[in-house]
């Protein structure tokens, strides 16, 4: 189920100034059918509330939205199709494990065709019997991989087993698009790594659209097939994860994926040359001007002959990699991270670098757009 969301706004006013609040600012995406699709980007970003207006939680103050050829743009949730997973997981504490995925097929009735004795067809639409809901509720717990827990109560599961049961109760209904708001969070970091395997699992097996919210980059980069960065509630950008991190559109952007975070430096165009300081980096045919730039932390190259130097404050060594704390008066914090092989062999106190030209990016000044 492709989803188009089409020029999309969400304004809330506020009571106090009488102002009002961008929650999303005229949204323009597509998300291909049978994709896993994250949201990302800081708190307040407007991620959620574009997942709860998908939703049909919130109504939008202007756009529309998509479902294939489907305006679905006024419809009643429960009209929509879709199937939403709560970062608190709601499970209903009172309940079985098996009577909460159950949950939404009790009231919900599916079409069935049926030929009279005329040999007309007609849609008869009629409530699931209880052996059918068993059956789909079966069906559901084999596919998260929790059918030896369908007697427990939600208080006597851990936090990863009840993410799968909210899961689980979204599907069971088989909704044409799942929505995951957060769904993580609430998870210390073995479970968290566990559980977004399974969530990418589960949808490769299903091929169900997915949309993914969270702020953590690294969850959104290790299962989605597209990232789609916000913030402000304008979308930055939306591209395969790696191309986002490597080919980064502005500096917000650069800034938000990454860990270790870009390295950014105050730096200048002169005579078609690019100085960080009165170090002249590489040549770019542009106008003189002032810029930031960029460095990922694996974008240096120990060099004794490297066109950048910086002062090493000291030296960090994590296995395999070593990573160079160093600082430079031109460097937008107090330190920069420098990351190379762990058998390389470290200055004491000055190094000399060159910059990998893919790891290396030029931005405006002002407006933090790339300059290519």
């Amino acid at each position: 189920m492709e989803i188009k969301i089409s020029h999309l706004t969400k304004i809330f006013p506020n009571k106090k100034t009488g102002e009002e609040v961008r929650a999303v600012d005229d949204l323009n995406i597509t998300i291909p059918s049978g994709k896993l699709i994250g949201l990302l980007g800081p708190s307040g970003c407007g991620k959620s509330t574009t997942l709860y207006m998908i939703s049909g939680l919130l109504s939008p103050t202007e756009g529309q939205i998509f479902f294939g050829e489907d305006d679905v743009t006024k419809l009643a949730p429960e009209k929509r199709g879709i199937g939403l997973v709560f970062q608190n997981y709601a499970l209903y504490p009172h309940m079985t494990v098996f009577q909460n995925i159950r949950f939404p097929l009790e009231n919900l009735k599916r079409a069935k065709e049926v030929e009279t004795e005329t040999g007309e067809k007609i849609t008869n639409y009629s409530k699931m019997s209880k052996a059918e809901m068993e059956e789909e509720v079966i069906k559901v717990a084999k596919l998260v991989q929790i059918e030896e827990l369908l007697d427990r109560k939600p208080s006597q599961l851990s936090g990863g087993q009840q993410q799968r049961v909210a899961i689980a109760r979204a599907l069971v209904k088989k909704p044409r698009v799942l929505l995951l708001d957060e769904p993580l969070s609430n998870l210390d970091a073995r479970l968290r790594l566990q559980t977004r395997e399974e969530i990418k699992r589960i949808q490769r097996e299903t091929g169900i659209t997915t949309i993914f919210v969270t702020h953590d980059q690294e969850e959104a980069m290790s299962i989605s097939d597209e990232i789609v960065v916000m913030n402000f509630g304008v979308s930055q950008q939306m591209d395969d994860p790696q191309k986002v991190y490597e080919d980064p559109t502005n500096m917000f952007v650069a800034r938000f994926l990454g860990t270790p975070p870009i390295n950014l430096f105050d730096g200048e165009i002169k005579n078609e040359k690019v100085y960080i300081g009165n170090e002249a980096l590489f040549t770019k045919k542009l106008p003189d001007q002032k810029i930031k730039i960029g460095v990922r932390p694996e974008g240096f190259i120990l060099n004794n002959l490297g066109v950048f130097s910086a002062d090493i404050d000291f030296v960090e060594r994590i296995g395999r990699d070593v990573s160079i704390i160093a600082k430079h008066e031109n460097c937008l914090n107090e330190s920069f991270r420098v990351i190379v092989d762990a058998d390389s062999a470290i200055p004491a106190k000055k190094v000399k670098l060159n910059l990998k030209p893919n790891k290396t990016f030029l931005f405006d000044y002002d407006t933090g757009e790339r300059i290519k």
